[in-house]
């Protein structure tokens, strides 16, 4: 067995259960749950070589109302911001521009009653997503608003990846979920399955990882869902190639010198609960951890941990504050907020960009006051498709 593609196949199968429990609940609720290991594992499995993880921070417009949009022309160097030459309008429903989609790629056609989709994940560009997969997460409870649309206990998660043209499914190494509920190498391999006649492996009950073609490994994931194993292999035995697209609703056309929009998040319960965004960070290498962020999300909800005030600003023409944070208020495990800059959009809409340093950061600095200023200044927001909420 070829040790380089087990590791690979077993990232990608430790990625997925990351993102479940990124997505799965608040840290008080995930603490509470798992080893206070937790948190120090993600951490340092985040700066290993593997998969970009992806993230959620989060956007999306509900109402058939006009969209507010800042309208630049794409600014692509880094440096200090001239507040003084934004330009701002709106823009009518009919000539909202085309800010990017992510190809969704597979879908499950059964799954329990009750499980609706929720939160759809995926990369911004084809670079990033030969290293980060997409993910969909189903769940029979509401998302809660105050944590940025974070889904309780009980998630059924979907998680595609690009796979190694010489892995193959043969090669999935023995992996099994230890009592932390994490995937952990053993003497014993997880049992082996038929998923529509390409083999699979099923890990702990909760999780079976197969390749339904040359080019994809898939990982569904369901922690706390309580499945039988029937209905587990009934869930992947009905999952689809899905032609659907996530659009983006908002696209940064500024950055500080060196970030890069890395991954879309779409979350919420529906068309007047929602939230969406984009996450951009600047690494020295697409696998490591990022030196500093800024993470960009629009939606109806506040989250909890949000300044509430701060010094009074005017973006595009809209009222909006920034305020200095005290390094709370995670955009990823790991990263230091150091500023908040929050928009009123109108029609119950806020625009908040969060600024700060990541896991590896090292003597890099966080983005400054001009360069929060210039990124709100230069994103666009577009109507979004919400109609998959709670299907």
């Amino acid at each position: 067995m070829n040790s380089e593609i087990d590791d690979e196949i077993g990232e990608v199968i430790r990625e997925a259960v990351r993102e479940q429990e990124r997505r799965a609940a608040p840290a008080e609720r995930v603490r509470a749950a798992l080893p206070s290991r937790a948190a120090s594992y993600a951490r340092r499995r985040r700066t290993a070589r593997g998969l970009t993880a992806v993230t959620a921070v989060t956007a999306a417009v509900a109402v058939a109302v006009a969209v507010p949009a800042v309208l630049r022309e794409p600014d692509r160097g880094g440096g200090v911001a001239d507040p003084s030459t934004a330009t701002s309008t709106t823009r009518p429903d009919s000539a909202a521009p085309d800010l990017g989609s992510v190809a969704l790629r597979f879908a499950p056609a059964w799954l329990p009653e009750g499980m609706v989709e929720r939160t759809r994940v995926g990369p911004l560009s084809d670079a990033l997503a030969a290293k980060s997969g997409v993910t969909r997460i189903w769940s029979r409870a509401p998302l809660d608003p105050g944590t940025g649309f974070l889904a309780g206990d009980g998630n059924i998660g979907l998680y595609a990846t690009a796979a190694r043209p010489d892995e193959g499914a043969a090669h999935l190494p023995p992996v099994t979920l230890g009592e932390d509920g994490r995937p952990a190498r053993t003497g014993s391999g997880p049992e082996e399955v038929d998923i529509n006649g390409r083999p699979g492996r099923e890990y702990g009950g909760n999780m079976l990882v197969w390749q339904p073609d040359e080019r994809t490994t898939l990982a569904l994931v369901a922690p706390g869902v309580g499945l039988s194993d029937e209905d587990l292999l009934r869930i992947a035995r009905s999952v689809r190639p899905d032609p659907a697209v996530l659009r983006a609703p908002l696209r940064l056309n500024w950055l500080p010198e060196g970030m890069v929009a890395q991954d879309l998040t779409v979350a919420g319960n529906s068309a007047t609960e929602w939230e969406a965004g984009v996450m951009a960070e600047q690494k020295t290498d697409p696998g490591a951890g990022a030196q500093r962020f800024v993470a960009a999300h629009v939606g109806t909800q506040t989250r909890s941990g949000v300044p509430r005030d701060g010094e009074r600003l005017e973006i595009a023409g809209r009222p909006a504050y920034l305020s200095r944070t005290e390094g709370g208020l995670e955009a990823r495990p790991g990263n230091r907020t150091e500023w908040v800059l929050v928009v009123d959009l109108g029609q119950g809409r806020r625009l908040t960009v969060q600024g700060g340093t990541g896991q590896q950061a090292g003597r890099t600095p966080p983005p400054t006051r001009e360069d929060m200023i210039r990124v709100a200044e230069n994103i666009e927001v577009a109507e979004p498709d919400l109609t998959w909420f709670g299907r």
